[in-house]
């Protein structure tokens, strides 16, 4: 198996209707390399109407999302979309630490891929918090359509556009959200891996978005931790002689090295964002998962950015948040396969 197999749950799987062709999106992204793997795949699929990509903070600075993002945009050949930029820093703690030592100093592997990007696609009118907001309700207004979000990074920007213009909660159909560790196993060595790194890079936008947002879809860490891609299906899937093959496969060669040869041959390479992607664009590939209310530890000592689930529902908030468990691994392979096609 390319991908591991998902764990049996017990837990009740909730329902989606079958998706409309060309639902509109809006993509939220710190520009990563998992990011840049996400961002090839929605922009070449058929389900979804792009509207914007949004940059913020992240995985490494601002100057280098943008023209990652860009990058991403010219070997797709999207360089019509808007990009908006976004926070450079979280809500409060602004020394935030960055992931540069998975993506690399420039987030794409110490390619220098985004530096030469054209820029011509960033637009300067609005700020990416502005845009959220403004997009999504005139979207609504004009074609009575909700737009979807999609978050692969901390949730500052979507938090300042909640702020900024609260109607913005009514007029989005779901906000998928690659984050969260459910179990309290995370990925952030400090202190005690008890959260995960989208939510710990700002913990208190992601309370203001979960507590905001009436519908969010959670793809977790620990989701993440059960569909690594193994040594078969990457030779599949960093091999293929077409640009966004190529691109890819130069991106990610860093992260490859950065996991380690005998972690990717036991558990994977790990591809958190590609998978909300995956289960954005096709939520019924979604075979187990439960919804709850969630929040989100601001204050804690040793477990900041550790995401709190209401497993027994004993808040009396609503249960908005659907925790994926698990996915048709054969469609998430399918997806990323398709996404490197000539």
């Amino acid at each position: 198996m390319a991908l591991a197999e998902p764990l049996t749950s017990i837990e009740s799987h909730v329902e989606h209707p079958v998706a409309r062709a060309k639902r509109p999106i809006i993509i939220d992204s710190d520009a990563g390399i998992d990011d840049a793997q996400a961002l090839v795949l929605a922009l070449r699929s058929e389900a979804v109407h792009i509207l914007a990509v949004t940059a913020t903070h992240g995985n490494v600075a601002l100057g280098h999302v943008e023209g990652n993002i860009c990058a991403c945009l010219e070997v797709t050949g999207r360089l019509d979309l808007p990009v908006y930029l976004g926070a450079e820093t979280p809500l409060v703690h602004v020394a935030n630490e960055d992931a540069s030592e998975w993506h690399g100093a420039d987030g794409l592997g110490n390619t220098k891929i985004g530096v030469t990007a054209p820029r011509t696609c960033i637009r300067s009118d609005m700020t990416a918090a502005h845009a959220l907001a403004h997009i999504a309700l005139t979207h609504l207004e004009k074609t009575g359509d909700k737009v979807d979000i999609v978050t692969l990074g901390p949730l500052t920007n979507l938090c300042l556009a909640v702020r900024l213009q609260p109607r913005i909660a009514a007029a989005v159909g779901t906000v998928f959200v690659m984050g969260g560790a459910e179990t309290g196993h995370g990925n952030v060595a400090f202190p005690f891996l008890a959260a995960e790194y989208n939510i710990y890079a700002d913990p208190e936008a992601a309370a203001v978005v979960f507590g905001a947002f009436p519908n969010i879809v959670l793809s977790s860490w620990q989701l993440t931790l059960k569909y690594g891609c193994k040594p078969e299906f990457l030779a599949e899937y960093l091999t293929r002689a077409t640009p966004c093959g190529r691109f890819l496969s130069d991106v990610t060669q860093h992260l490859l090295a950065a996991s380690g040869e005998e972690y990717i041959k036991e558990r994977g390479l790990m591809i958190p964002d590609p998978l909300a992607v995956c289960i954005a664009l096709r939520p019924d590939i979604i075979t187990a998962s439960s919804k709850h209310a969630v929040f989100v530890e601001t204050t804690g000592m040793y477990t900041r950015g550790m995401t709190v689930v209401d497993w027994r529902d004993a808040s009396g908030k609503p249960r908005n948040v659907e925790v994926v468990e698990s996915v048709d691994a054969a469609a998430v392979r399918a997806l990323l396969l398709e996404s490197v096609r000539p």
